[in-house]
């Protein structure tokens, strides 16, 4: 992921990282000058009672405080800008790949799941390879700067200090493997909240209707108490991993502090080095802390990592669909939900620009096979063929051009009337929109909406009819004008008047458009070409119409 990923996107944005990389050289070389400052203002100013030298290094000190601190803002916001593009552009290219899947994908992962790997697993990401560059790239600069320094006042005090550094890793590194089974539960018990929100919002009638809310509050107690058990072992797994280094922090200034004064005392070492050298010991540590705050999120990234490479496809095989015609064959045809067989040798060929129907019982297979047809899911055995194309075996970028279907709930989102309409085609012209709308009856009601196309329509459609709803969906589908058109029951939750009017207006709407309609209408067939039943696992012409 990192090569075909993280470092195309660090690449992209290398311009901004140079200048970030600029300013933190300056922000570490300015804090490390710091303590030799405020040295030779204790040795060669105060302890000598040097007036002229104190108000000197007190004024550089103070502007050079100044000048960092001006720094050190605008590296924040362009280090804020580049890490938010590198997390935009990421989130995006993963989004986009989730598209190449099929809809076994969709029925495995819950949407608040991928919403929790596409936010916080991708943040995650996304910090961990930002922030490593650039912590461990001032940290080099401020260790290799400091420890020159320290070398200058007394070895053997540098080398005390350079003790404590493996001392830190070796005491820390056994708690690695629980923070990783503590950070892999922690997003999974998030996802679960996420997943019990998501689904009660969305059924929150239905639970009340069924008298529900107890059980629900319940479920809800159950799901928190676990959330919060798991929230409380990992903070502990945390603190551990905190306390560690404060505490080795800790013993290093106590023994620097009683060495250190034992040398000052003998005079081998000034009062100014001394405070210097305490500030130095903290100083050098702080970076280590950064290496291995490093190291402590390794687990995090870990989990997130084979989160996300979880749900990205493992095969990305998209081409140009490019057949001249659009006859389907299908060959052969076996496909199965794990042990339940729905299709057993089927073959069935669908001339060009023809209408048929398909019915059948219930369970039958029906919607299923609109699926295998718009390569939704994918056949175990057998081939479907669009002209010279085959379906299935392979992603077509520019497929929806050429095949659409329409569900039997169509899907209209929180979004205005035009919104809606342009995901047909974002290069629709308003006059273009109407017109669609005219051809699908709507524009009555159109011309009484007080906003026009400016329109908010609620989540799912809530200010509409189910019949608006359909024809909304079915004005979307004028617009992208497609070759071959599957309408899986989509008029079983319209009332009779208006599935005669879409029997009645299909064909002539759409008169080069092959159509493939699957209903359970039986009065409605006399508007089709020809009608298939859909019973053993087969197609069977349907002779009486």
């Amino acid at each position: 992921m990192f090569k075909s990923i993280i470092y195309p996107l660090l690449r992209k944005n290398k311009r901004g990282f140079f200048v970030i990389f600029f300013f933190s050289i300056f922000i570490s070389i300015s804090g490390a000058i710091q303590p030799f400052i405020m040295q030779h203002i204790i040795d060669d100013a105060i302890l000598a009672s040097n007036l002229n030298q104190l108000y000197i290094l007190v004024a550089i000190t103070f502007f050079l405080t100044i000048f960092t601190m001006i720094i050190s803002a605008i590296n924040e916001i362009y280090y804020t800008k580049n890490s938010m593009n590198i997390l935009f552009e990421f989130r995006k290219i993963v989004f986009n790949k989730l598209f190449l899947h099929d809809k076994t994908f969709l029925n495995k992962y819950h949407s608040a799941d991928l919403m929790s790997r596409l936010q916080g697993d991708i943040s995650e990401l996304q910090r961990f390879y930002t922030d490593t560059v650039f912590s461990l790239f001032s940290t080099i600069i401020s260790l290799v700067f400091i420890s020159t320094i320290i070398y200058t006042y007394n070895i053997k005090l540098m080398i005390l200090i350079l003790i404590f550094l493996p001392i830190e890793f070796f005491c820390l590194k056994p708690l690695y493997p629980h923070m990783h089974n503590s950070t892999k539960t922690m997003r999974e018990s998030t996802s679960n909240i996420g997943k019990f929100f998501i689904e009660s919002f969305r059924y929150l009638l239905v639970l009340k209707n069924l008298g529900a809310k107890e059980q629900t509050l319940e479920k809800l107690d159950f799901i928190q108490d676990d959330y919060k058990k798991v929230v409380i072992k990992n903070k502990k797994i945390n603190l551990i991993f905190s306390q560690i280094p404060a505490f080795i922090s800790l013993l290093g200034k106590t023994i620097i502090i009683s060495y250190g004064g034992y040398l000052t005392i003998k005079g081998e070492l000034k009062v100014g080095e001394l405070v210097a050298f305490l500030t130095y010991f903290t100083m050098i540590l702080a970076p280590v802390h950064t290496i291995l705050g490093v190291v402590n999120n390794l687990p995090k990234m870990k989990v997130s990592l084979n989160r996300v490479l979880e749900i990205l496809p493992k095969d990305e095989n998209i081409e140009t669909f490019k057949s001249s015609n659009f006859e389907i064959v299908v060959k052969d045809l076996d496909f199965s939900y794990t042990n339940n067989k729905i299709f057993e040798n089927l073959n069935l060929n669908i001339k060009e620009k023809s209408k048929i129907a398909i019915i059948g019982k219930n369970g039958a297979g029906k919607s299923t096979f609109g699926d295998l047809l718009c390569g939704f899911l994918k056949a175990q055995d057998g081939n479907i063929f669009i002209g010279n194309e085959e379906i299935g075996k392979k992603d077509f970028i520019n497929f929806s051009k050429y095949l659409v279907k329409l569900e039997q709930t169509p899907i209209i989102f929180d979004d205005s009337l035009r919104g809606n309409l342009l995901l047909a085609n974002d290069k629709a012209s308003d006059e273009e929109l109407i017109n669609s709308l005219k051809k699908t009856g709507m524009f009555d009601w159109y011309t009484s909406l007080e906003n026009g196309l400016d329109t908010n329509i609620f989540e799912s459609g809530a200010n509409l009819s189910g019949g608006q709803k359909q024809r909304i969906a079915l004005s979307r589908i004028i617009l992208l004008n497609p070759k071959i058109i599957i309408l899986d029951e989509f008029t079983s939750s319209i009332d009779e008047k208006d599935t005669l009017w879409f029997y009645e207006n299909i064909s002539k709407i759409f008169p080069d458009s092959t159509i493939i309609a699957i209903t359970h209408h039986l009065n409605m067939l006399n508007n089709f070409d020809e009608v298939y039943l859909l019973e053993d696992k087969n197609l069977k012409e349907y002779k009486n119409v």
